[in-house]
């Protein structure tokens, strides 16, 4: 695969409980981000970390994804967290579109 690259100027804020899932971010997200920027893709997208992984585990321990868990583990606080929506088609092709 080849390597991701961020479509700037692109971004949301949502605001959800610590105990989110991917795929309840994934679903607050993608809505808000398609009436931000209208040419964004119908279709599947996937949450990635900034690293271009998906954020399905949190790390180390491959623990099914809690924005709580991802804070414990990065150290940050919640306003600080970035994560990427990538709709699959383009991440199987190596290309990064939006954060949030």
């Amino acid at each position: 695969m080849s390597q991701l690259k961020v479509w700037r100027g692109v971004n949301c804020v949502i605001t959800v409980q610590p105990s989110v899932s991917s795929q309840d971010i994934m679903a607050e997200a993608v809505p808000k981000l398609k009436v931000i920027e209208p040419e964004l893709p119908d279709g599947d997208y996937y949450l990635l970390y900034s690293n271009g992984m998906l954020a399905d585990t949190v790390p180390p321990n491959n623990e099914p994804f809690t924005l709580e868990g991802y804070k414990a583990f990065i150290g940050k606080s919640y306003q600080k967290l970035t994560l990427y929506v990538c709709p699959v088609e383009d991440y199987d092709r190596g290309m990064l579109h939006v954060h949030i």
